[in-house]
């Protein structure tokens, strides 16, 4: 899901729009309480419960343990490969009636009977010159991948919730700044069309007649801003399963505090935290795996071959049966040890090089993300450096731009200043407040990258903590 970043149509209308003169400090002042939840409606949810309700209820993050579960099951499977299988058969038929010697029989078809037989066979392997072991090997980097994979969905998720999050924070404060300026430009109509009325000398037919064509452009701004809402509620919805409305908490919109450290530590940190990476180098090891497998089945393999059966029948006298050599009633068993071996050696040796081939490949796409994460956390950086700058350039220029436009303003309201200025003024100001909420919000989104660039929260990340791992589910399998 793609939030759009608020455009420079913005900039354009907010410098039509004219907008509190006479109360710029409520511009600075904080969001109202959340109001009472209606039916269906989820208000003011914090981003912890907004994360939590995310994690568990988005199908990506359901898909991504579900996959995990399938890494288990291989696992499990390969772990069970070192026990005896064995195999159990069991037959019911009608018979006729069989008596004599295994030299002469005699059928009789006029009296029949049922024949009973039940047969289990065991193979339990000693030595596969590495077969299991490989498989074995291959299955447990499967379970990382599935742990990487995991926590890959978890914070991609968290990237889509902060475009959300921080987008339906944007519109409310710029919602807010709109509701001002619509009072505001009522009150300037009223009084401008009193002067005229009047036939005041105050009365600027010119700044009349541009107050009255700006007019629309600023409703096509709050339109603009409509549709906004609409899109970063969708994208919480859709983020949040089941739930049909979604509202953020504090909707003051508000730079997250961050202290950057060198770029070189963000890296080294990424080499070790950033789950795809860390998934593409253990499919590198789960493929090597699969090639010493490969390898393995050009050998024999040592195994324990068991049997036992038994067969019963009512209208059978005890005695071998000319067919099989086996007792129509009664009970056998055998053990041996048993070599197994495969001699299709051209179909294995083209197995094992091709088995080669893909482990030489899976090793060098591993160095090539390793190379384009090194250049997306390196970029990533350098861009949140820029964005801190600018915030900060910001935040000083409209408290300079405020100034301006209180001094422009009285000088306009004692008759010693000109309308336009105080328009130019309000422009600077307000310009300088949306460039500065932009900012904020592309900032605050940008860090939500950056750490899913990292694999880690780098809001709550301590750069003398030298033994970090990424989250929860992926430590514990990386630490293997």
């Amino acid at each position: 899901m793609q939030h759009r970043q608020p455009s420079n149509k913005y900039m354009s209308a907010f410098s039509f729009a004219v907008i509190i003169l006479f109360f710029t400090s409520s511009v600075f002042a904080k969001s109202p309480a959340n109001v009472p939840s209606k039916k269906g409606t989820v208000l003011g949810l914090t981003w912890s419960q907004a994360t939590e309700q995310m994690e568990r209820r988005n199908p990506l993050m359901k898909a991504a343990r579900a996959g995990l579960d399938v890494f288990k099951s291989k696992l499990s499977q390969a772990q069970w490969a070192y026990f005896p299988k064995f195999n159990l058969e069991a037959a019911l038929a009608p018979t006729p009636q069989i008596s004599g010697s295994a030299v002469e029989t005699v059928v009789d078809f006029d009296h029949w009977g049922v024949l009973m037989t039940t047969k289990i066979s065991m193979v339990q392997p000693i030595y596969t010159f590495g077969k299991i072991a490989s498989l074995s090997r291959a299955a447990e980097h499967g379970v990382v991948i599935g742990h990487a994979l995991v926590e890959a969905a978890r914070l991609e998720l968290r990237y889509r919730l902060a475009q959300a999050w921080y987008g339906m924070q944007l519109v409310s404060e710029l919602e807010r700044i709109l509701g001002e300026g619509k009072k505001w430009l009522s009150r300037a109509e009223k009084k401008m069309a009193s002067q005229r009325k009047a036939d005041s000398d105050d009365y600027k037919q010119n700044e009349h007649l541009r107050l009255k064509t700006r007019v629309s452009e600023f409703f096509a701004m709050e339109a603009e801003n409509t549709e906004l809402r609409v899109q970063a509620e969708e994208g919480m919805r859709l983020l949040i399963q089941g739930l049909p409305k979604v509202t953020v908490g504090p909707s003051s919109l508000q730079p997250i505090p961050l202290h950057l450290s060198e770029a070189s530590t963000y890296w080294n940190l990424a080499k070790k935290s950033e789950p795809r990476l860390q998934a593409t180098r253990a499919q590198e090891r789960a493929k090597g795996a699969l090639s010493d497998l490969k390898k393995a089945k050009l050998w024999p393999d040592l195994v324990v071959v068991g049997e036992a059966g038994t067969s019963y029948s009512d209208v059978v006298d005890v005695q071998q049966s000319e067919l099989t050599g086996s007792s129509y009633n009664g009970s056998s068993a055998a053990a041996l040890l048993a070599l197994r071996w495969n001699l299709d050696f051209p179909t294995l040796v083209g197995q094992l090089d091709e088995a080669r081939a893909i482990s030489r490949k899976s090793s060098h796409e591993a160095r090539l993300k390793e190379n384009t994460l090194e250049l997306k956390v390196r970029t990533l950086y350098r861009r949140l450096k820029n964005k801190q700058k600018l915030i900060g350039v910001y935040s000083k220029s409209q408290k300079a731009a405020q100034g301006w436009l209180l001094s422009a303003w009285e000088l306009y309201d004692d008759g010693f200043g000109e309308f336009r200025m105080v328009m130019e003024a309000l422009v600077q100001f307000y310009g300088k407040k949306v460039a500065y909420l932009r900012t904020v919000f592309e900032f605050n989104v940008l860090v939500h990258e950056f750490s899913q660039a990292v694999g880690v929260d780098i809001t709550t990340f301590n750069p003398g903590n030298k033994n970090i791992q990424g989250s929860s589910e992926l430590g514990s399998s990386l630490n293997r």
